[in-house]
C-alpha cells in the first residue's frame, strides 16, 4: 500500500544523500531517479518528490551536469511554492552552489543576499552551512581576507558546538576554504596545517573514491608545490587523477584545479 511505498521512496532518498556524501555520485543519482519514479506513483504534488528532487539535483550537481540540476531544482522549488511552503534553505544553498559552478558569481552574491536572516536559535548545522556557502563565494570573487575570516567563523562555531562528530564534513569545508584562501594569498605557511587537517578528515569520512578526497588533495598539491616540494605535489596530483578517473563525470569544482595543476607540473597522465 501507500504506506510501503513511502518507506520505499523515503529509503531510496536517504541512500541517495548518503552515498552523495560518501562519494558513489552515480549510485547516489540511480537512488534518487528510482526515489522519484516511486513518489510520481502516489505523492506527484507532495513533499516526498520534493525530497527526491532535491536528492537528484544534489547528484547531478556534484556530476557537473549543471542544467539537469537546474531543471530538477526548479521542479522542487515550484511544488513548494505551490504546496504554500516556506523557502527551502536546501534548494537556496543548492542554487548559489550551481551559479558558482558556472562562474555566475554576482548571481551567487545576489541570491545569498536575497536569504532570509537567520534567528539566533538557528541550528548550529544550519548557521554553519550558511557562513560556509558566503566563504565560497567570497573565495570565488578572489575576497581572500574576507574567506579566510568566514571560514574561520564557520569552523569555530561547529567546534564549539559540541556536536563535532555530526559537523566533521562543515569543518571539513571550512578548512578548505581558509586553506585556500591563505594560499591564493600567498601564504603557504598558513595553509599547509588546514588543508593536511581537510585532508585527513575527509579521508576519514568518505569513500575512498570520493571527489571531495581528491578536492582536498588538489589543494595540499598546489600548496606542497608552492612551498617548493614538487614531488609530494605529483604524489598528491596522482593520488587525486585516481580517484578522479573512477567516476562518468565531475563538477566543475573538483575538474579544474585538477587542469589547473597538471598545467603547472607539465605532466600529461591520464
Amino acid at each position: 500500500g501507500a504506506g510501503a511505498l513511502y518507506l520505499k521512496t523515503h529509503t531510496l532518498s536517504t541512500v541517495s544523500r548518503t552515498q552523495v556524501r560518501a562519494g558513489d555520485l552515480d549510485g547516489a543519482l540511480t537512488a534518487a531517479d528510482a526515489a522519484i519514479t516511486l513518489a510520481r506513483t502516489f505523492d506527484p504534488e507532495g513533499t516526498v518528490l520534493v525530497t527526491a528532487l532535491q536528492r537528484r539535483a544534489e547528484a547531478l550537481t556534484e556530476l557537473g551536469r549543471t542544467p539537469e540540476a537546474q531543471q530538477t531544482l526548479a521542479e522542487a522549488v515550484r511544488l513548494l511554492e505551490r504546496a504554500g511552503s516556506a523557502p527551502s534553505e536546501f534548494n537556496a544553498l543548492l542554487a548559489i552552489r550551481i551559479a558558482l559552478d558556472q562562474g555566475r558569481l554576482d548571481q551567487a552574491r545576489d541570491a545569498f543576499a536575497a536569504l532570509a536572516p537567520l534567528g539566533e536559535s538557528a541550528p548550529v548545522a544550519k548557521s554553519v552551512q550558511r557562513i560556509l556557502s558566503q566563504a565560497d563565494i567570497a573565495l570565488a570573487r578572489n575576497d581572500t581576507t574576507g574567506a579566510a575570516r568566514l571560514a574561520a567563523e564557520a569552523i569555530a562555531r561547529a567546534t564549539s558546538s559540541g556536536q563535532v562528530a555530526t559537523l566533521g564534513s562543515a569543518i571539513s569545508d571550512g578548512e578548505l576554504i581558509e586553506g585556500l584562501a591563505h594560499l591564493r594569498a600567498g601564504d603557504a605557511a598558513a595553509a599547509r596545517p588546514l588543508l593536511d587537517s581537510a585532508l585527513s578528515r575527509r579521508t576519514a569520512l568518505y569513500l575512498p573514491k570520493s571527489p571531495r578526497i581528491a578536492e582536498a588533495q588538489l589543494a595540499l598539491a598546489a600548496c606542497a608545490l608552492a612551498q617548493g616540494q614538487r614531488q609530494d605535489a605529483t604524489t598528491l596530483l596522482a593520488q587525486a587523477e585516481a580517484i578522479q578517473a573512477q567516476h562518468s563525470a565531475l563538477s566543475p569544482r573538483y575538474r579544474l584545479p585538477l587542469q589547473h595543476l597538471r598545467a603547472q607540473l607539465g605532466t600529461h597522465t591520464q
